[in-house]
């Protein structure tokens, strides 16, 4: 999904892909929560003097998250 779709009253996991210059995906970053991941990446890149991402810049696929002994 479009990360500009994601609710913020989802707690699942989900992988975040950035869509390269060469029109690959990059994986960013696995997170439960897309929209604090997505505000603390923007802080450094303007503390670094690059543009803030939006949420349309990324696309999020579900992630199965399994604890070692339980299902």
């Amino acid at each position: 999904m479009n990360g500009k779709y994601w609710n913020k009253n989802d707690t699942s996991y989900y992988a975040v892909y950035y869509t390269n210059s060469d029109g690959e995906r990059d994986l960013d970053v696995v997170t439960n929560n897309f929209e604090e991941w997505l505000k603390q990446s923007n802080k450094w890149r303007v503390h670094e003097g690059q543009e803030p991402y939006d949420a349309d810049d990324f696309w999020l696929e579900d992630v199965e998250v399994f604890m070692e002994g339980r299902v």
